[in-house]
């Protein structure tokens, strides 16, 4: 049998109105849920590989994604290493 990432994440059951709210309190609970993930790294690099622009995804919102994107196109590293 066959898994993907996304099989391991700590947010599977989770309510995804979570990863997806603007209030502030809100993205803290839904990166803490990222913060205790097996597959978070997996999931950062996805979310900037396709250039996901809302939500939480690799415990970080789209603005941290686009800064960690640049700075490891600057540096020539994977994003999320």
């Amino acid at each position: 049998m066959d898994f993907h990432w996304s099989d391991w994440a700590a947010c599977l059951g989770s309510d995804l109105n979570l990863f997806f709210s603007n209030g502030r309190h809100v993205q803290r609970r839904a990166k803490a849920i990222c913060g205790r993930c097996p597959v978070r790294g997996a999931c950062l690099a996805d979310a900037i590989a396709q250039g996901d622009q809302f939500g939480i995804r690799g415990g970080l919102n789209p603005q941290e994604r686009r800064q960690v994107a640049y700075r490891a196109e600057r540096t020539g590293s994977t994003p999320a290493a």
